[in-house]
């Protein structure tokens, strides 16, 4: 399996994540908590950490005896 595999379908979950954190951030603006630039900055690295780098290592294959190893 190359890597290309594995990045495509995780960035493509971080490319819908950016919306969803928006609407979250302008939610939390209109309802009066302050949020700043750097806090949002953390969070789309965070997400961006999460979606693209990690998700793709945690492969789970099952060995056939019901447990689950990473690979």
């Amino acid at each position: 399996m190359s890597l290309l595999n594995l990045l495509i379908p995780a960035f493509t979950g971080f490319v819908f994540m950016i919306p969803v954190l928006m609407l979250w951030f302008h939610h939390l603006h209109r309802s009066g908590h302050s949020v700043s630039r750097l806090h949002q900055a953390g969070v789309y690295l965070f997400c961006y950490y999460l979606f693209v780098l990690l998700l793709p290592l945690r492969r789970v294959v099952s060995d056939g005896n019901g447990t689950a190893a990473a690979v």
